[in-house]
């Protein structure tokens, strides 16, 4: 799927892309992705795909500043705290009505912020 951008949060537009899982009815597990510092959710490209040929569905997003999504000036609007509130927003948002828990991943800074949400959720 393209990736569009989603205010996720009031004045935070960032781009999202959902892989819906493959060749199966009913997706096995759903797959959040959390890039690292400085980087894009293109790093899990590979990964996206095989993981949608193996039955999950996977979303990915690019944190504000970063691969397609909104690059505002202000130094606060980057702050781990904000990041932290935007990967939150990322993950209720698409694993409402799920039955099971989504699984996270995260590479570099992004496992930092996979754990806090696996610590709140």
């Amino acid at each position: 799927m393209a990736a569009e951008l989603v205010e996720i949060r009031p004045g935070r537009r960032i781009s999202v892309r959902t892989t819906a899982a493959t060749g199966v009815s009913d997706s096995k597990k759903r797959v959040l992705a959390i890039h690292g510092s400085c980087a894009s959710s293109e790093q899990y490209a590979d990964l996206t795909l095989l993981l949608a040929l193996a039955g999950h569905s996977v979303t990915t997003f690019d944190f504000l500043g970063c691969g397609a999504s909104a690059t505002p000036d202000s130094w606060d609007a980057y702050h781990t705290r904000e990041l932290l509130l935007d990967s939150e927003a990322v993950l209720l948002k698409f694993s409402a009505g799920m039955r099971q828990g989504m699984v996270l991943v995260g590479h570099s800074y992004g496992s930092n912020l996979a754990i806090q949400l696996q610590l709140k959720h």
